[in-house]
């Protein structure tokens, strides 16, 4: 007998399929993650830690604000963070509707095709 070829695993809904997948998230979700990382990053400087880590919570809280004021300048992410700020437009109108009846299909009679005209007291 030939050996199986197993079955590739599982999608797993909570996974990204593609690595590449951009996430989309409005100006203000963005604003208020950052803060949230700003303030986790002097809660951990304030923890007693060994000066290595100390020394890697002080670069990444350098980078957050680096990223933070190149956002404020810009508004914009760069494209290899994987991540688009959306900016729903501040007047959007809902589309316009008529009050116009649409067109009568056929000619003339008034009857659909196909099907004869009876009368109502028949």
């Amino acid at each position: 007998m030939a050996p199986r070829a197993s079955l590739p695993p599982a999608l797993s809904p909570e996974q990204s399929i593609l690595s590449s997948e951009i996430q989309q998230i409005t100006q203000e979700e963005f604003n208020s993650n950052i803060s949230k990382v700003e303030s986790t990053m002097k809660a951990l400087a304030a923890l007693k830690l060994p000066k290595w880590l100390k020394d890697k919570i002080g670069k990444f809280s350098q980078e957050i604000e680096a990223y933070k004021r190149v956002f404020e300048a810009t508004g914009e992410i760069p494209k290899e963070e994987a991540l688009k700020i959306h900016n729903p437009k501040k007047h959007a109108r809902s589309p316009s509707t008529t009050t116009q009846k649409p067109p009568r299909k056929g000619l003339g009679s008034g009857t659909p095709k196909g099907r004869a005209h009876t009368p109502p007291n028949a």
